[in-house]
Protein backbone atom coordinates (compact mmCIF):
# COMPACT_ATOMS: atom_id res chain seq x y z
CA UNK A 1 0.00 0.00 0.00
CA UNK A 2 1.59 3.30 -0.75
CA UNK A 3 0.63 6.65 0.36
CA UNK A 4 -2.11 8.13 -0.92
CA UNK A 5 -0.22 11.78 -1.96
CA UNK A 6 1.98 9.21 -3.94
CA UNK A 7 -0.63 7.04 -5.60
CA UNK A 8 -2.86 10.55 -6.63
CA UNK A 9 0.16 12.11 -8.22
CA UNK A 10 1.21 8.52 -10.10
CA UNK A 11 -2.44 8.82 -11.48
CA UNK A 12 -2.65 12.30 -12.27
CA UNK A 13 0.68 13.68 -12.48
CA UNK A 14 2.45 15.96 -10.71
CA UNK A 15 1.94 18.65 -9.22
CA UNK A 16 -0.73 18.22 -7.29
CA UNK A 17 -4.15 19.52 -8.16
CA UNK A 18 -7.17 19.69 -6.35
CA UNK A 19 -9.64 18.32 -9.00
CA UNK A 20 -13.53 16.92 -8.54
CA UNK A 21 -12.23 13.85 -6.90
CA UNK A 22 -12.41 15.61 -3.40
CA UNK A 23 -15.05 13.33 -1.22
CA UNK A 24 -14.72 15.88 2.20
CA UNK A 25 -12.44 16.11 4.69
CA UNK A 26 -11.29 13.66 7.78
CA UNK A 27 -11.23 13.98 11.33
CA UNK A 28 -7.99 16.05 11.36
CA UNK A 29 -8.96 17.90 8.12
CA UNK A 30 -7.43 16.28 5.62
CA UNK A 31 -8.66 16.17 2.58
CA UNK A 32 -10.36 12.60 1.81
CA UNK A 33 -9.90 11.54 -2.32
CA UNK A 34 -11.98 9.32 -4.33
CA UNK A 35 -10.37 5.57 -3.94
CA UNK A 36 -9.49 6.32 -0.10
CA UNK A 37 -10.43 4.01 2.16
CA UNK A 38 -12.92 5.97 4.86
CA UNK A 39 -14.63 5.12 8.13
CA UNK A 40 -17.25 6.94 9.91
CA UNK A 41 -17.61 6.69 13.40
CA UNK A 42 -20.69 8.98 15.07
CA UNK A 43 -20.43 11.08 12.24
CA UNK A 44 -16.22 11.59 12.10
CA UNK A 45 -14.62 10.26 8.88
CA UNK A 46 -11.47 9.19 8.87
CA UNK A 47 -8.89 7.61 6.98
CA UNK A 48 -8.90 3.76 7.46
CA UNK A 49 -4.81 4.19 7.73
CA UNK A 50 -5.42 6.50 10.92
CA UNK A 51 -8.16 4.72 12.40
CA UNK A 52 -5.69 3.41 15.18
CA UNK A 53 -4.69 7.16 15.80
CA UNK A 54 -8.26 8.20 15.98
CA UNK A 55 -9.54 5.26 18.39
CA UNK A 56 -6.71 5.60 20.71
CA UNK A 57 -6.50 9.75 20.60
CA UNK A 58 -10.43 9.97 20.83
CA UNK A 59 -11.49 6.59 22.77
CA UNK A 60 -8.55 6.29 24.89
CA UNK A 61 -8.71 3.00 22.95
CA UNK A 62 -5.18 0.78 24.00
CA UNK A 63 -3.24 -0.96 21.54
CA UNK A 64 -0.85 -4.00 22.85
CA UNK A 65 0.10 -7.40 21.83
CA UNK A 66 -0.34 -10.17 24.50
CA UNK A 67 1.97 -11.37 26.63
Amino acid sequence: MEHPLIERTLRTGYPYLIDDDTHGYDFWGNEIVRGEDVVEIDGDLVLQSDLQKYLSEVYHAKFYTAE
